[in-house]
């Protein structure tokens, strides 16, 4: 939660980093992070959000949102670099954090 109270997206992207899952979902050390990912899924869907902020989580936690850097792995032609700052490619954690 944010420092006010309320929830959001970023600040479970926040929980979800700080408990050591990466931007794809993926536990980076499997033999010690098997929980973690188990862990967060928990929290996050006893939260009772709504379904479709659920599924954005889900979706930004497995790289499957519709950002540059995942659509050019699934074999689309297209530039990488982020529409909005024109610096950095488009991911997950530039949108979120890093993006101006």
């Amino acid at each position: 939660m944010e420092s006010n109270g309320n929830f959001t997206v970023k600040s479970a992207y926040k929980v979800a980093n700080n408990m050591g899952l990466s931007e794809s979902g993926d536990q980076p050390d499997q033999e010690e992070g098997g929980e973690a990912n188990v862990t967060i899924w928990k929290f996050i869907w006893k939260l009772h959000l709504r379904r479709k902020i659920e599924n954005f989580m889900w979706r930004a936690f497995h790289g499957a949102l519709h950002l540059k850097v995942n659509l050019v792995c699934r074999g689309m032609d297209a530039q990488t670099h982020c529409s909005i700052c024109l610096n950095d490619d488009e991911t997950t954690q530039h949108l979120f954090f890093e993006c101006e």
